[in-house]
């Protein structure tokens, strides 16, 4: 567990506590063009929507392993990412442009390394 600290009073926050900061925390990168990109761990239903959203694409395991990191990206500028249907995800990626490859990186340190640690807590307290 980790302690939070406050100037009235020191609380410890439970394990789901942890997980749920752990699952809201964003994070904001910035691309060669100087354009903030803001990232967020999406929520699971988001990631079925996206299978079926990609329809015979999702067959395609390399489009795939590209493809879902863009389902982190919240903001560019400021301005809300939607992602309901793939002609979107295609948008993002014309938008994006050579900045796709920030966004997996990103994804791939930040994001994936939460989940690893996470982990590893968990078998800790087993």
């Amino acid at each position: 567990m980790q302690e939070t600290k406050n100037a009235a009073f020191n609380a410890i926050e439970s394990p789901t506590q942890e997980i749920i900061k752990s699952a809201a925390q964003i994070t904001v990168i910035e691309d060669k063009k100087g354009r903030k990109i803001t990232l967020k761990k999406p929520n699971v239903l988001m990631q079925y929507r996206l299978v079926e959203m990609m329809g015979d694409s999702s067959k395609n395991e390399v489009y795939m392993r590209m493809v879902l990191p863009l389902m982190f990206v919240q903001s560019i500028d400021g301005i809300p990412v939607s992602l309901n249907k793939k002609s979107e995800v295609e948008a993002l990626i014309q938008r994006l442009d050579e900045a796709v490859d920030d966004v997996i990186i990103a994804v791939n340190e930040k994001f994936a390394a939460r989940a690893s640690e996470e982990e590893e807590k968990e078998k800790i307290k087993k």
